[in-house]
């Protein structure tokens, strides 16, 4: 997934994560300003900011994760398989 940093490199916008908390009665939504390099051209390095993002959100509620979405299914070449 690159388009965002893609985005975000070309325009200078500012990145905002979310992620939104199941509470009795419906949700609580939260935003924060995304942090590190995620504006950056280099590719890797805000792909990475991005990934540190979305921990950031998974690490306030992870029992709210939807852990059976397998993000990170495609490995390089030679990495052993994250989901076993």
């Amino acid at each position: 997934m690159k388009l965002l940093p893609q985005l975000a490199a070309q325009t200078g916008a500012v990145v905002v994560s979310g992620y939104a908390k199941r509470v009795e009665g419906g949700f609580e939504l939260f935003f924060h300003r995304a942090e590190g390099d995620i504006n950056s051209k280099d590719l890797d390095e805000a792909t990475a900011a991005m990934n540190q993002e979305v921990e950031y959100c998974v690490r306030q509620v992870p029992e709210q994760y939807q852990w059976e979405y397998r993000r990170f299914s495609r490995r390089p070449e030679g990495e052993a398989a994250f989901y076993k």
